[in-house]
């Protein structure tokens, strides 16, 4: 096992604000620790399919906050849940869990649709307004970042949508999961030698249409 922690930075500046205490991940090396803001909390789905949750607000800079176990539950979601992502423009998350993209009402906390989505190699989610993206591993490819698309009514937009050479070099990375704040597009691409890099692009949706 090893352990994990939850870091806040400043948006604007990248600055590190704080982090929580330390918690133990399942095991030392896979895919997971997945995570979305919803309601002044970061929610982390685990690789063991247990969520945590922690108060952001509670994030500072003496990194003493401890992450809290979670009951994360919907009416309607079943199967392991790997990821989830929320938007608060349309007040619903996408949880994948399975097999499946579900939609789910943040405020009746009930799955409205769901639609197919492989589980295997997928990582993790970031959405907008408009469109849920669900990530998929390519590996050593310049980092680039390989995803689904799919709108909140439950239907696949475009599957296999690919933003190449996000980073120079070409081994031993892969892109794990996203965000879009402001309508800017950050990526995160794993460097398993070297740690995580964020990158912001500037992604065109008029592709999906």
């Amino acid at each position: 096992q090893m352990n994990v922690v939850v870091t806040k930075h400043e948006i604007a500046t990248g600055k590190l604000v704080g982090k929580t205490a330390a918690f133990k991940r399942t095991t030392q090396w896979n895919n997971g620790e997945y995570i979305t803001y919803m309601d002044g909390y970061v929610y982390i789905a685990l690789d063991s399919g247990a969520v945590k949750r922690i108060k952001t607000d509670a994030i500072t800079a003496d990194e003493t906050a401890v992450v809290e176990d979670y009951s994360f539950t919907a009416e309607g979601l079943s199967g392991k849940i790997t990821g989830f992502t929320y938007n608060a423009l349309v007040n619903k998350l996408a949880v994948t869990a399975g097999d499946k993209v579900f939609i789910v009402g943040a405020k009746s906390m009930k799955v409205e649709s769901s639609v197919a989505c492989a589980s295997s190699g997928r990582v993790g989610s970031g959405c907008d307004a408009n469109y849920i993206y669900v990530l998929y591993e390519k590996n050593n490819a310049y980092g680039t970042a390989k995803f689904n698309v799919y709108d909140w009514s439950g239907n696949l937009v475009k599957s296999a949508v690919e933003i190449p050479n996000l980073i120079s070099v070409q081994n031993q990375n892969n892109v794990q999961s996203m965000c879009v704040i402001n309508g800017e597009y950050y990526f995160l691409v794993s460097r398993w030698s070297s740690g995580g890099t964020l990158v912001k692009v500037t992604f065109d949706t008029s592709v999906l249409k």
